[in-house]
């Protein structure tokens, strides 16, 4: 369990990275590298203390609109969050091969990998297209 979680709600395997990507019950989402690569990250994100500062549909992504806070980690990870979902971003020039464990769903596309984590229902929302889903 990454520092900071109450609960992991998935597992993310691509490229480099095998990540989970977490929540608290105090308002707090994050994502954490578990260290596959030797490049141990976990950046997160404190809900109740910001308003987010770009919305769900400028940023692409389908569903309600709703305000979202992001991080990234060196350029290549990126962490959108919301209070009723989650967005994890990889782009590199070799995803390799892909897998999505718990509560999400991905799909790749020229280099990027764009994943939706949250309620079956909100991954569903989120990502309509999504080639992999979480099991």
């Amino acid at each position: 369990m990454p520092n900071g979680a109450d609960k992991v709600l998935a597992r993310i395997q691509v490229a480099k990275y095998d990540m989970v990507p977490w929540i608290h019950s105090k308002g707090v989402c994050g994502l954490a590298d578990q260290g596959s690569s030797g490049a141990t990250f976990n950046m997160s994100q404190v809900l109740t203390e910001s308003e987010g500062n770009i919305t769900t549909t400028e940023e692409g992504f389908a569903g309600p609109e709703e305000l979202m806070t992001g991080s990234s980690w060196e350029s290549m990870v990126t962490l959108w969050c919301t209070p009723t979902r989650m967005f994890v971003t990889v782009e590199a020039k070799d995803l390799g091969k892909v897998r999505i464990d718990g509560n999400a769903a991905a799909k790749k596309t020229n280099g990027k990998l764009t994943v939706a984590v949250g309620t079956p229902e909100a991954v569903k929302q989120s990502l309509p297209d999504a080639t992999m889903i979480g099991r």
